[in-house]
């Protein structure tokens, strides 16, 4: 088995490293004020892992300048025959500058979007798409039923702070008007009426269980990127309506997998349709959830890293 060293915003969580564990020798380190002392320790041990996945979000850890803090330390491990993987599923309005700087001491960067992969092979990176992984032992069909509306959208309000940050709040407001207690946003920033299940993942499944549809909107249109929210919303067996963005067709075929709107008011439409039609709404949430549960499960996210 491989040995595999895991630093990042999934370490000590119970979803992707129960999957590592399965699949590898397996170890792992927070992103902390410790962390540098923790890399020179295993350095001078000469444990020296076969793969290691960082989940580096950010130009600090602790305060401290990324590349400063553990760059040196990175490179090394990278020089001993580590093959070190730098992976951000986070989408943000421009490439990170300081990614580029760090991407020097690691094999390959990557993103759960495809901007960012081509920008970086156009600066001569390498680079590659890692999709996001799902809990498919909490995001499943089987088990507790939440009392849901027909109607959920599962998403935090973060102002004016994103590209369709704009587009999210009139989604919620269409909703609300067309269909009142039959549709739901869960998540922070909403309002005193929303719903909340972002400390539990079970109960966030709970939800998806329970509702007809569930709406995606992400932040972004970006070639290929989309919230974890919709794998999830798809896992759990729930039929999901997403906007239409781009390259949404590499991953999904709409009306068998999902579907999709290409505006708020095709959004309503769509709500109408599937609502009305049980047999075909059933169907296709049943594609949904065999495709994602296979291609987005931790298990199989697990399996492209230690094939790296």
């Amino acid at each position: 088995m491989k040995k595999v060293l895991m630093c990042g915003c999934n370490s000590g969580s119970e979803s992707m490293p129960r999957y590592f564990r399965e699949q590898c020798e397996y170890a792992e380190l927070s992103l902390d004020w410790n962390l540098s002392n923790s890399l020179g320790n295993l350095l001078s041990s000469d444990n020296i892992p076969e793969i290691i996945f960082l989940q580096i979000q950010s130009d600090t850890i602790d305060g401290k300048n990324t590349n400063d803090y553990i760059g040196r330390q990175i490179n090394e491990f990278k020089r001993r025959g580590a093959y070190v993987i730098n992976w951000t599923g986070d989408m943000r309005n421009s490439t990170p500058q300081w990614m580029i700087q760090f991407a020097q001491n690691v094999n390959i960067t990557m993103f759960s979007n495809l901007r960012d992969v081509e920008y970086f092979k156009s600066v001569g990176i390498n680079t590659g798409f890692l999709q996001q992984g799902i809990d498919t032992n909490i995001f499943t069909p089987i088990g507790e039923v939440a009392d849901a509306p027909e109607i959920v959208f599962l998403a935090n309000n973060y102002a004016n702070q994103f590209p369709l940050s704009g587009d999210r709040k009139e989604a919620i407001k269409m909703l609300q008007r067309k269909y009142g207690n039959r549709f739901k946003v869960f998540g922070n920033g909403w309002g005193e009426n929303s719903g909340n299940v972002n400390s539990s993942q079970y109960e966030e499944a709970k939800v998806y269980r329970g509702c007809k549809i569930a709406i995606s909107i992400s932040h972004y249109n970006v070639d290929r990127y989309f919230s974890d929210r919709l794998g999830r919303a798809l896992c759990s067996g729930a039929m999901v309506l997403s906007h239409n963005y781009i390259g949404i067709e590499k991953d999904f075929e709409a009306g068998t997998h999902l579907d999709t709107f290409s505006d708020l008011n095709n959004m309503i439409e769509q709500c109408d349709k599937y609502l009305s039609d049980d047999e075909k709404r059933e169907r296709i949430a049943k594609a949904g959830q065999v495709l994602a549960s296979k291609e987005f499960s931790y298990h199989n996210i697990v399996k492209q890293i230690i094939g790296s």
